[in-house]
């Protein structure tokens, strides 16, 4: 049996990263580090809603926030299938 090809690193789908030029690391000298340091951002996050939104439309922000919630479950499990499976393969060898 041969070994996997190691799983590249990819961005799930409901995450946007967001590179920020002012949130660089800096080593002890002050200069700026090789890799600006990324932040992340949900898709399709829905916004705060204003003190006094009606009851419909925190009923649509909570049907919205349980659908995301669905997909970052998915995510999640597919994220431990994999490490799983990568386990199991770095096992063999």
């Amino acid at each position: 049996m041969q070994p996997a090809q190691p799983v590249p690193a990819t961005l799930p789908a409901l995450l946007h990263e967001c590179r920020d030029a002012e949130t660089s690391s800096h080593d002890e000298e002050g200069s700026e580090a090789d890799h600006p340091q990324a932040a992340y951002t949900l898709l399709n996050f829905p916004s705060p809603l204003c003190r006094n939104a009606s009851h419909e439309a925190y009923i649509k922000q909570n049907q919205k926030l349980q659908e995301l919630a669905e997909k970052v479950k998915a995510q999640m499990e597919a994220d431990y299938a994999s490490r799983k499976l990568m386990d199991a393969e770095n096992g063999w060898l």
